[in-house]
């Protein structure tokens, strides 16, 4: 049985057609789990996903600004993942700071050496935005190499449709 990841991006970025071409802000700009790399030195191209819609929007509605969110164009990105690909991150191997705002370097280097080592194709990560007590699988994040030589076979995009948000938020 596959698990369904959906994942919440600018537009432009959600139609994107094949993983390879995801992942590129993450790559440049860094993100909890990877560090920056402004010059795609390590090309470390990595999707951020949940396995809900809702885990997805609250993962886009704290890192933008209400403004942002109603006028840009978003879509919504759905993911179809087997879970044989599938590694999951111990909450004892989580640093004190794992969950700091802004993120740390801590994390950032758990997720650069999981995609350096090519240690699995999806990597299973908690939230920063809800407790640690309610890391289980249906409520929790998702990293995927989009590099790793299994991820062609075990995770497919299904595609993406336009996402309007909620005018109250």
């Amino acid at each position: 049985m596959s698990l369904t990841l959906h994942r919440i991006s600018k537009l432009k970025y959600a139609t994107l057609q094949t993983l390879d071409a995801h992942g590129l802000g993450a790559a440049q700009y860094g993100g909890r789990w990877n560090s920056p790399d402004p010059a795609l030195e390590h090309d470390r191209r990595i999707i951020y996903a949940s396995d809900t819609l809702a885990q997805a929007s609250l993962e886009v509605i704290v890192h933008v600004d209400s403004q942002v969110l109603h006028t840009v164009a978003h879509g919504h990105v759905t993911l179809e993942v087997d879970p044989a690909g599938i590694l999951d991150l111990a909450p004892g191997d989580l640093p004190a700071t794992w969950n700091a705002q802004p993120e740390t370097p801590a994390t950032q280097v758990i997720g650069d050496e999981w995609y350096d080592l090519q240690a699995s194709p999806v990597l299973r990560i908690p939230s920063a935005v809800l407790p640690l007590s309610v890391f289980v699988p249906g409520q929790a994040n998702y990293l995927i190499n989009t590099r790793h030589p299994q991820t062609a076979a075990l995770v497919r995009l299904l595609g993406a449709v336009p996402l309007t948000f909620d005018p109250r938020l």
